[in-house]
């Protein structure tokens, strides 16, 4: 999988004196067209997708769970089998009672194009060359009361940078973005199972800063686990706030 090197020479772009780890395999993924993609294929197989739907509320029976939507043609109900509530940095807001904790983060593009041979590193940060910037990241704020972009928090992400990369030395900042994780305290588990007290209302979510892998072993073993609810490890089983805190 990987290949230890005690000398960064062999990469003259990169400034690692205490050495290198190649990883043979790996890649970047361009998260918006990766959404754009996935939800074409999904079209494709048949499910139907509806966007600037909020939900407003639900209702679990015996037989399944009816939710309500506030949509931009209305007031729409949906009658399913199961609700999964994989709502994202918006968990926390949907359901206060659940022990998930938003994290913002940043990152920045820097407006330098990279040399010759140069690709994704990283080193108490990461940087990842595209044709003509550099993406770089990333900030993690536990506490804070705006989410717009930090000024403070681009600099640093600059010093990283030049640090790894000495070349980028005196880039200019084109854009800065932000975006909130979300994830359980005390641990780097996600969250997933049926809501405490419910049967048929599922959480997905504290995937933190790991949901791309994440999402992907989650939705493999999801199915089986909806239909054996036992099966879900203990370890990644919601839990409420108040257990926590006693």
């Amino acid at each position: 999988l990987a290949r230890w090197h005690p000398s960064g020479s062999a990469w003259p772009w990169l400034h690692a004196p205490l050495g290198v780890l190649e990883v043979h395999a790996g890649m970047a993924v361009d998260l918006k067209g990766l959404l754009r993609t996935s939800l074409a294929v999904l079209g494709n197989r048949g499910v139907s997708t509806r966007s600037g739907w909020v939900l407003e509320g639900w209702r679990e029976d015996a037989d399944g769970v009816a939710a309500d939507f506030e949509a931009p043609d209305g007031r729409h109900a949906v009658r399913c089998g199961r609700l999964i509530l994989a709502a994202g940095s918006g968990l926390p807001a949907l359901l206060p009672q659940l022990d998930l904790h938003p994290v913002k983060g940043q990152v920045i593009e820097l407006g330098v194009r990279p040399p010759e041979g140069a690709c994704a590193v990283s080193g108490g940060g990461y940087a990842v060359p595209l044709e003509d910037r550099l993406i770089v990241g990333s900030s993690y704020r536990h506490e804070f009361d705006r989410l717009d972009a930090d000024p403070a928090d681009s600099a640093r992400l600059a010093k990283t940078a030049a640090r790894l990369l000495p070349w980028t030395l005196g880039a200019p900042l084109q854009k800065a973005h932000v975006g909130i994780r979300v994830n359980v305290p005390e641990t780097r588990l996600p969250m997933v199972g049926p809501l405490p007290g419910h049967r048929r209302t599922w959480v997905v979510g504290g995937l933190g800063s790991k949901g791309l892998l994440m999402s992907a072993l989650i939705g493999r073993a999801l199915p089986e686990w909806l239909e054996r609810p036992e099966q879900v490890p203990p370890e990644i089983a919601p839990r409420l706030l108040a257990a926590r805190s006693r």
